[in-house]
């Protein structure tokens, strides 16, 4: 019965002291709140809802990409068809990398990923080579969170101009 009573007592001194490696941390209103009072910056999340883009075709034509609450609504581009892409917004800061991925089909700069520069006008550009056939999303990571971009549809007939949607381009 002594060796329990030591036991027990030699565990629970050991325990008071012990952290086990674990820090506790601040909700994050109340770091926000902590940086604020000291006058510290304080990241937000990237507010891609406000982000605008659009597309830079070969002849010169650009097209405004639409927004629709984060991401941008899909858009056809006959397939094969190469253009330079520029995104702006929240969180695109000059120098801050992002990682840009395709899935499915297409190119960033010539391969299938490709991290990005944002340039110091606050601009995300990058040139972009459509597959042949089908949906293929244009993935990003920034900051550590990553979401479709962007998603192209690439087709293979070609329309006469009046059978064209609006955001179809050939």
């Amino acid at each position: 019965m002594k060796n329990v009573a030591i036991g027990l007592l030699a565990l629970a001194w050991g325990v008071s002291g012990a952290h086990a490696g674990y820090e506790s941390v601040p909700a994050p209103k109340a770091a926000k709140d902590q940086a604020k009072a000291k006058g510290g910056e304080v990241p937000g999340i990237v507010n891609r809802a406000a982000w605008t883009g659009g597309i830079v075709l070969a002849n010169g034509k650009e097209i405004t990409l639409e927004n629709a609450g984060g991401y941008f609504l899909p858009i056809r581009l006959e397939s094969g068809i190469k253009c330079q892409m520029w995104i702006a917004g929240p969180g695109l800061v000059p120098n801050r990398s992002v990682v840009l991925f395709t899935m499915c089909g297409g190119f960033i700069n010539g391969k299938v990923n490709d991290k990005v520069e944002v340039g110091k006008d606050g601009l995300l550009r990058f040139d972009y080579q459509n597959g042949t056939f089908g949906p293929q999303p244009i993935q990003a990571t920034l900051m550590g969170s990553t979401a479709t971009l962007l998603t192209v549809n690439a087709t293979k007939n070609s329309l006469d101009l009046a059978e064209r949607e609006p955001n179809e381009i050939k």
